[in-house]
C-alpha cells in the first residue's frame, strides 16, 4: 500500500493587521451569541460585558480598520452587518460575516461615511451572487425570470455605488443644471459643475431664444 502525504499549500501568512481584526470580528460574534435576548423593556445589548466594559479595547482593530476612532460607530455598523447576514436569529453566516470585513479592511475606508458605503456594497454584493446562484439553479420560468430580474437590478445598485465611491473619493461633484427664463422670454440654460475639494468651474452657459 501506498503511504500518501498531505501536502501543504504555501498560501502566505496573513498581515498581522488582518489577523487581529478576524480575531476581534469573531470575538464580537461569540460575544453576542452568549449574550441573553433582550427583555421587554426594549433594551438591547450593545455586544460588550462586564468582563470588558472598554468600548475601544474591545474595537481597536476594527477601528483601525475602517479609518475611525469611535467605537459606537463601530458597534452599530457590526449590529447593522450582522442583521443583513443574520441566519435565523441565534446563529451568523461567520463566512459573510469575515468576507464583509474583510472588504472593509481592503478597501481602506476613510472616515465613517466611506464605512458605510463599503458595507452596503459588501450587502449588495451578497445579494447579487444569491441571485445569480438562484438564477443557476432556478426549476421554471417563473423562478428564472424573478432571479434575472433581482440580479440585474443589483447589478445595476452595485455598478452605482462603484462610481459614487469613486466620485465622492475623487472630489467630484455633480452637474447642476440650472434653467431660467426672462421677461423677455428668453431661455437661458446654465450648466454648473459644482466645486470639486479646491476649484470651481466656470459655468457653461447656452442662450436659447423661445420659439
Amino acid at each position: 500500500m501506498v503511504e500518501r502525504k498531505n501536502a501543504k499549500l504555501d498560501t502566505g501568512r496573513p498581515d498581522r493587521e488582518s489577523t487581529e481584526s478576524e480575531r476581534a470580528v469573531r470575538e464580537q460574534v461569540r460575544r453576542r451569541q452568549s449574550v441573553t435576548p433582550a427583555s421587554n423593556d426594549g433594551a438591547q445589548s450593545s455586544g460588550t460585558s462586564p468582563d470588558h466594559p472598554n468600548e475601544a479595547d474591545d474595537y481597536g482593530p476594527l477601528m483601525k480598520a475602517l479609518g475611525v476612532t469611535n467605537p459606537a460607530f463601530v458597534n452599530g455598523l457590526f449590529n447593522q452587518i450582522l442583521n443583513a447576514v443574520d441566519r435565523s436569529g441565534d446563529k451568523f453566516d461567520m463566512e459573510q460575516i469575515l468576507f464583509s470585513f474583510a472588504v472593509l479592511r481592503g478597501a481602506k475606508p476613510r472616515g465613517e461615511l466611506e464605512s458605510m458605503h463599503i458595507a452596503q456594497m459588501t450587502v449588495v454584493h451578497a445579494a447579487l451572487m444569491r441571485s445569480a446562484a438562484d438564477f443557476a439553479h432556478a426549476e421554471n420560468l417563473a423562478q428564472r425570470d424573478s432571479a434575472m430580474r433581482a440580479t440585474n437590478q443589483l447589478a445595476r445598485t452595485y455598478t452605482a455605488q462603484l462610481e459614487a465611491l469613486k466620485d465622492y473619493r475623487s472630489g467630484a461633484e455633480p452637474e447642476v443644471t440650472v434653467v431660467s427664463v426672462t421677461d423677455r422670454g428668453q431661455t437661458t440654460v446654465d450648466r454648473v459643475s459644482q466645486p470639486t475639494t479646491r476649484s470651481k468651474a466656470a459655468p457653461d452657459r447656452l442662450s436659447l431664444k423661445a420659439a
